[in-house]
Formats: C-alpha cells, sequence, structure tokens
C-alpha cells in the first residue's frame, strides 16, 4: 500500500502545535484537506484524498502515512498514540511509530481509527472505532457504532456489524470512494477554506516520507 510516487512535486506546510509537538504536512497532487480539519505530527497524504472539516489526523507517537484516494469525513480521527504505558516522560527520547494507511478507504463521519497497520479498501462507518492493536487487512467494513480494541488482525472483506459485534466475511469489497472524491473536490471548495501549497515545493512527493511494508494477504 505504498503512496504513488508519480508526481515529483507535492505540497508541504509547517507549523507548531501545542504540546511541542511540530506539524508537517505533504500533500500528493489532487488532495484536498479542509483548513479546518486538525492536524498534529508528520503527516503525509497521497493522492486525490479529501479530508473534511473538523477532521482529526493526530501524529504523536510517529509519522501517520496516508496513500491514494482515502475521503476522511468530519469528526472523524486518525491517531496515532502511544499506548499509555509507552508515553514517555517528557524530554526522554522515543523511538517513533509509524502508522501506515492504505488506499482508497472510507472514514465516516465520527469513526475513530488508531490500528497502525491499515490496508485498501476498507470502510469506518459512522462511530466505529478501531484500536491501536488491531490490525486491517483489505476490504473491510466496520458497521456503525461497532467498536474493536481486541489485540486482531482482520481478514480480508470482514464484516463486523450489529450490537453484538458479529463477524462474516463479504463476497465483495466496499465500494471504492472515488465517486465521493470527485463530487468533493468540486464542490467543498466553494464552501470552505482549503489548506494550500507551501512556498517551498518539495523535491519529491509525499510517497517520499516513508514507504510502507508489504500488506501481507492471507
Amino acid at each position: 500500500m505504498p503512496i504513488s510516487r508519480e508526481h515529483s512535486t507535492a505540497s508541504a506546510a509547517s507549523s507548531h502545535s501545542g504540546a511541542g509537538i511540530r506539524t508537517t504536512l505533504r500533500m500528493g497532487a489532487g488532495t484536498q484537506v479542509c483548513a479546518d480539519a486538525e492536524l498534529k505530527g508528520e503527516i503525509a497524504i497521497g493522492q486525490k484524498c479529501f479530508v473534511h472539516p473538523k477532521a482529526r489526523i493526530i501524529a504523536e507517537a510517529g509519522p501517520i502515512i496516508i496513500g491514494d484516494g482515502n475521503v476522511i469525513e468530519e469528526l472523524a480521527q486518525i491517531v496515532n498514540e502511544f499506548d499509555p504505558s509507552e508515553r514517555p516522560p517528557t524530554g526522554v527520547p522515543v523511538e517513533k511509530q509509524v502508522m501506515y494507511i492504505g488506499s482508497n478507504n472510507t472514514f465516516e463521519i465520527g469513526a475513530t481509527v488508531k490500528s497502525k497497520k491499515v490496508g485498501d479498501n476498507n470502510v469506518f462507518e459512522c462511530k466505529s472505532f478501531v484500536g491501536r492493536h488491531v490490525e486491517v487487512s483489505n476490504g473491510c467494513s466496520i458497521g456503525s457504532l461497532c467498536s474493536v480494541t481486541c489485540r486482531d488482525r482482520l481478514p480480508e472483506n470482514c464484516v463486523i456489524y450489529g450490537q453484538e459485534k458479529l463477524r462474516r466475511i463479504a463476497a465483495e469489497r466496499p465500494q471504492n470512494p472515488n465517486i465521493m472524491y470527485e463530487y468533493l473536490s468540486h464542490v467543498a471548495p466553494k464552501f470552505h477554506n482549503m489548506k494550500r501549497s507551501s512556498k517551498t515545493q518539495s523535491s519529491s512527493s509525499a510517497a517520499a516520507a516513508a514507504t510502507p511494508p508489504h500488506q501481507s494477504k492471507h
């Protein structure tokens, strides 16, 4: 699930946020991020992604690398955090933990994802929750209000649904969000301010920040 390297120029913006976290954003071609989305830490987003207003991408424990074609809706949260037992004392250096998000994923309103490794073509429905010890493969759907926190790897096309958090394997993967992206990329800039490119241009694409490990398939 590497981010595409096709474009040689990516937008880059840097600032300093609270708690001493330096914020660096790199965006691939066609990606649009609403100005009032909350971003903290080192974040790289691939091509043709859309980040809605009030979405949160928080890279506390290390960089968050997001692939192409992802849609992150209002109030959705992608959080790379330390386990409370791992949180270092102030001023003590600690090894960075990279979070990898693949391509063509949809994070619906209020969804929270803390998984360190997410594959491609997954849907996280409204107010769903995925913990930091869960690995999400490809084509999975986490139902509205469903919470997955145990140490686990979800198999491909896994669907979790209902109050009992039942599981089944779907025959097909969820629909690709590219239609949603095409609509949002044309309409949203008319109503929202968008983050702009920095005057300083990167000589490499957003993908150059890191290349995620190969997503195994079972």
